[in-house]
This record gives C-alpha cells, structure tokens and sequence, in this order.
C-alpha cells in the first residue's frame, strides 16, 4: 500500500472544493489491514492522505501529494487491535491539519498529528 500513491485517482471530482473542515470517522479493522483516508482533496495530483495500521514502526502516517509528487510529512506509533473501534477526528483550517484518536473508555483525544503545511 501507499508505494505508489495512487489512491486519489479513484475519486470523482464534481466542481467540489475542500479547503477547511472537521472529519469524524469511525475505523474497525475486522482483519490486520490496512485503511487509508483521503482530506483535503483537489484532484488526483494534489491531495493528502492519512494512512492506517500500515507496515513497519509507524503505524499512522500522513502523505502529501502535491504537483503529483507525494511523501510521507508525518507518522506515528499506534498499535491497531483486530475487532477493536477507532475514531479519527481529522480537522483542518487554512494551513494547519491535525489529526486526533479518541481512546479508552473515557473517549479522551490524544492528538496524533499536528503540521502547517502550504501546499495542498
């Protein structure tokens, strides 16, 4: 996954633009896999993803695609158990996205991802 970063090209883009918002999503990983999340979405070339449970130490990591070229700005160390809720709260305002896990069973936020970025 991600080694191509061609996830965007799969996106119907209708004279939509998304410059600033809040995502609330709710992730349940039934099998050891991997999710990806598209925000912030212009088009094919020029997005950023937030990617899930992917290989290696860093088990969440934001990619930026800009002018088609994409790299990894940001990951983290999350440990993803099988038959388990996760939910993101992604918010993103002019340059800033954030990326925050609520846990344990007094849903507290911990903040998982906090860049300025001036591309996308």
């Amino acid at each position: 996954m991600g080694s191509e970063y061609n996830y965007g090209s799969i996106l119907y883009n209708k004279n939509f633009d998304c410059n600033d918002g809040l995502y609330k999503i709710n992730v349940y990983f039934q099998t050891i896999g991997n999710a990806v999340i598209l925000v912030r979405y212009y088009d094919e070339q020029n997005w950023y993803a937030l990617e899930l449970n992917t290989p290696g130490n860093k088990k969440v990591r934001l990619v930026k695609k800009a002018e088609g070229q994409a790299e990894v700005i940001q990951s983290t160390d999350v440990f993803f158990v099988v038959g388990t809720w996760y939910r993101f709260r992604i918010i993103f305002h002019e340059t800033n996205l954030q990326v925050w896990l609520q846990t344990g069973n007094l849903r507290n936020l911990e903040r998982l991802i906090n860049i300025n970025d001036l591309d996308v």
